[in-house]
């Protein structure tokens, strides 16, 4: 699913890093918001690849977000439409399930199709890909790179791909989502946007994760 946008209340402005972790408490999604003082509405668009045991945390030690706290009447879990479901707090111990952090009224939605057409083969193979149910090869080209960036998978089973750029920080700064049929796939990303350093190209199918480092000059 895709977490279009959460409500929070904030005492004082200014800006917060709100991170999603997977279960391994590897970052998937990681941002920088500034966030007014007192009510507002936070334009995520996390994808959130299937799976469990997600954690939507901020990256801040004292961030100044209301949370609601023992005697609050709490109540998990807090149910997202079929998608999923807010099933507990960071908190250790008993307390998990009386604390409510900082993150309101979620908006989340299903991932959209795109499709592409008349794109150019890749080259490069990342090991690992031998446990995807739904591709059979996975390729990137050139690295490093300069303006442009070339993908390719090929398809064994007809499904949703979810395809990211992260950046040294664990930030994401690209995001695309796929509906593949069986064959073969070829994307191309512009990085006329991007600042030289080192990324990170993941992609995603079934919550399975193939991820290969990359540079941009």
């Amino acid at each position: 699913m895709i977490i279009d946008d959460v409500k929070v209340y904030a005492d004082g402005s200014g800006n917060r890093t709100i991170v999603l972790y997977n279960s391994s408490f590897q970052v998937v999604e990681s941002q920088e918001f500034d966030i007014p003082d007192g009510e507002s509405v936070v334009e995520l668009d996390f994808f959130v690849p299937a799976g469990e045991d997600y954690i939507l945390i901020t990256d801040e030690n004292n961030p100044q977000l209301w949370r609601d706290a023992v005697g609050s009447g709490v109540d998990y879990p807090y149910e997202l439409g079929d998608l999923g479901s807010i099933t507990g707090s960071t908190v250790d111990g008993t307390n998990e399930f009386t604390y409510y952090y900082f993150f309101y009224d979620w908006n989340v939605s299903t991932a959209p199709t795109t499709c592409y057409s008349d794109l150019v083969p890749v080259v490069i193979t990342i090991s690992g890909i031998e446990d995807f149910e739904a591709i059979s090869s996975f390729s990137i080209y050139p690295n490093p790179a300069t303006t442009e960036i070339r993908y390719e998978y090929n398809a064994v089973n007809a499904g949703r791909m979810f395809i990211s750029l992260t950046d040294a920080n664990g930030r994401s700064v690209y995001k695309d989502y796929i509906e593949s049929q069986v064959g073969s796939h070829q994307g191309v990303i512009s990085l006329t946007d991007f600042s030289p350093g080192m990324y990170t190209f993941n992609l995603v199918e079934n919550g399975k994760i193939a991820s290969e480092k990359m540079k941009i000059k």
